[in-house]
């Protein structure tokens, strides 16, 4: 979808996971924050703040990025086709057969409208309606944030460094 206004953007999304069953301790995986504003003509900008683990479970790691006009026109245009501002995409935890829970939290305004959408998965999967396209908005978000954290790419995503 197409980009047919200016549009003030900050994003939030928060994962943390851990070994089954839920009741054991996890720890937060990826933080990533990004704010912006994108064109109706295609002009814009964001920048953004990204803490997450490594595989190793080390200590967490903060760094920053940038995310150029076309990047962020073509998130917006991802946000709006599953239903962001103006609705929650129509998603919901599902079972899959890994041994790990996960969480995660994620945090949409868009020209002065909020969503929040938070689910509790275990394993690790969501499906419905719009489980597609949450996936390319996350892929395209963790793409333009360079995350390399895999566990949370697998779990937003279902896929690994693309």
């Amino acid at each position: 979808m197409a980009v047919t206004e200016p549009t003030a953007v900050r994003l939030t999304l928060v994962h943390c996971a851990g070994p089954f069953p839920p009741i054991n301790p996890g720890r937060m995986n990826l933080t990533v924050w990004l704010s912006g504003v994108v064109q109706e003509n295609g002009e814009g900008d964001a920048s953004g703040t990204i803490v997450e683990t490594d595989a190793s479970g080390g200590k967490p790691k903060l760094r920053e990025f940038t995310v150029n006009a076309e990047d962020l026109q073509a998130l917006v245009g991802d946000l709006q086709d599953v239903g962001f501002p103006n609705r929650r995409p129509k998603v919901q935890s599902c079972v899959d057969s890994t041994d790990r829970w996960g969480h995660f939290l994620f945090h949409v305004y868009m020209n002065g409208e909020v969503q929040m959408l938070e689910l509790e998965v275990l394993s690790t999967s969501y499906e419905g309606e719009d489980s597609r396209g949450l996936q390319k908005v996350f892929r395209r978000l963790l793409d333009v944030a360079k995350v390399t954290n895999e566990r949370a790419r697998f779990d937003l995503t279902k896929t690994y460094t693309s």
